[in-house]
């Protein structure tokens, strides 16, 4: 159920992402499908919750691209970022509060996890073809500063202040979640 989850919600952050390159008015509408998108992954969510103990309302997986927050971020990135700009406000937001929200890490997961590959660290592809898309199309080179801040991120986001990681600490995925982080840890600060 969570892959088949996972599948439609990726298959159609790209299809609304190629279709709004189009004119304004398709703009309109993917922006009211991806609305619209984000009922149905509750619903489906609410139903996959009676099947084992969930994590979080629109997350269906431990993955940084497994819940809505990342994808609505994805689409933001797809339709309106050329640069990094987007990518690092995304990781500086992280410190912004004393207390992580989850969505603020739900997104800023997302972009470390692009940030290592535009930096070579991660050579394989995401789950996401317009993602997969936007980092060969977008030869960028993150500082050495972002890539720093982004370590940084990934440790304040496992830690006790932030609200993702007391939702997957409630949830069967938090082993699985920690082992994620470490991972993204391991590629992302194994250059510096």
């Amino acid at each position: 159920m969570l892959t088949f989850i996972r599948n439609i919600d990726a298959t159609l952050v790209d299809v609304f992402a190629r279709l709004s390159r189009g004119s304004r008015n398709q703009g309109r509408f993917v922006r009211t499908a991806l609305k619209m998108l984000a009922g149905v992954s509750f619903l489906l969510i609410t139903f996959s919750t009676t099947l084992g103990n969930s994590i979080a309302m629109g997350a269906w997986g431990y993955g940084s691209f497994e819940n809505d927050t990342a994808l609505d971020w994805v689409y933001h990135l797809l339709e309106e970022s050329k640069g990094t700009s987007l990518l690092q406000g995304t990781v500086e937001a992280v410190f912004v509060a004393d207390y992580i929200d989850a969505d603020v890490a739900s997104e800023a997961l997302a972009a470390i996890e692009i940030l290592a590959r535009l930096a070579g660290r991660i050579n394989a592809k995401t789950e996401i073809e317009s993602v997969d898309t936007w980092i060969a199309n977008n030869k960028l080179v993150p500082s050495s500063e972002l890539l720093n801040l982004s370590c940084k991120a990934l440790v304040a986001i496992r830690g006790e202040d932030s609200e993702l990681r007391e939702l997957f600490e409630e949830s069967d995925l938090y082993e699985v979640w920690l082992n994620h982080i470490g991972d993204l840890e391991r590629h992302m600060c194994s250059g510096d």
